[in-house]
């Protein structure tokens, strides 16, 4: 099942992430309602985190760098179905995941409540969604958190809240 699109239903939850009922993905964000995501950070060969740029013309935040894959919850979807979908459809790989926690994150005038996934390492196998993905690397801890010195909005802002709080979990 390939992800939701603008016109697809997606779950929508209340502040403790309760479903309450669904929308359209296209418009959640512009009528302020809360929803759900996952994202996986996929570990790189030498500790690092393989992350994706964005292609330039994605509607929100092209060309910044980002998750290794994230994803919109189908409606009735699990966190880690999604995680799982989206690998498979954004990289053509599969993981064994491990699931670090959730977060309310916000995005526009909506919550945004995203459960983080940890798996890997990768190898070089990956295949790329070119309409979604503008380039996939592996980036140590070092780089990352000297761009995010030098230039924070290099990055999307869920992957900006997502690597502070993962940078202070364990994920062996």
């Amino acid at each position: 099942m390939p992800a939701p699109t603008a016109s697809e239903p997606i779950d929508v939850v209340d502040e403790n992430d309760h479903v309450v009922g669904t929308s359209r993905r296209g418009s959640v964000l512009e009528r302020g309602l809360n929803f759900r995501t996952a994202h996986v950070f996929l570990r790189a060969p030498e500790n690092g985190l393989v992350l994706q740029r964005l292609a330039p013309d994605r509607d929100r935040h092209g060309g910044r760098w980002g998750s290794s894959v994230a994803a919109y919850l189908h409606s009735g979807e699990t966190y880690r179905q999604a995680a799982d979908r989206r690998l498979r459809e954004e990289l053509g790989t599969t993981a064994i995941l491990t699931d670090l926690g959730s977060v309310a994150v916000q995005d526009e005038k909506s919550t945004k409540f995203v459960t983080l996934f940890a798996g890997g390492p990768v190898d070089d196998q990956i295949l790329v969604d070119r309409d979604h993905i503008a380039e996939l690397r592996p980036w140590s801890a070092a780089e990352i958190d000297s761009a995010l010195r030098a230039d924070p909005e290099t990055f999307t802002p869920t992957f900006r809240t997502l690597y502070a709080r993962f940078r202070q979990t364990p994920t062996t």
